[in-house]
């Protein structure tokens, strides 16, 4: 884009009230916006979109069959999210009751945790590298 910074400095130099467009304004109690003039090298020069030939790109990966997928991981998800919380220690302390332990349920935490993270997240991170 041209730079005009002999125009730039007059206008900075001058206070708002004193520049060139305010001279047919005198007179005036209220203010309107002055429209730029055109100014055809700042023109695009491309701006006809059907002649830059978009067919032939790639616009990110198919996604078909994506919801219904995303649908069954959520409710996977949501199932295994229940224990979590109900053997979560703070969720306990908080709502005041205790769950029933046996011979490992100190890990059911952490191991189901770790499916929902694994089974729900994989899409996220097979999205996020290219």
């Amino acid at each position: 884009m041209a730079q005009h910074p002999q125009q730039r400095t007059e206008k900075a130099e001058q206070p708002h009230e004193q520049q060139q467009q305010h001279d047919r304004d005198a007179g005036h109690e209220h203010h309107h916006a002055h429209e730029a003039p055109a100014h055809p090298a700042h023109q695009p020069k491309n701006q006809d979109h059907e002649a830059m030939g978009h067919g032939a790109m790639k616009h990110g990966v198919d996604h078909s069959g994506h919801e219904q997928m995303f649908r069954s991981r959520f409710w996977v998800c949501l199932v295994l999210s229940i224990p979590v919380l109900l053997y979560s220690p703070t969720l306990q302390a908080w709502l005041g009751f205790t769950m029933p332990t046996f011979p490992g349920s100190t890990w059911l935490t952490p191991v189901f945790a770790v499916i929902i993270f694994a089974y729900g997240g994989v899409p996220f991170l097979q999205m996020a590298v290219p």
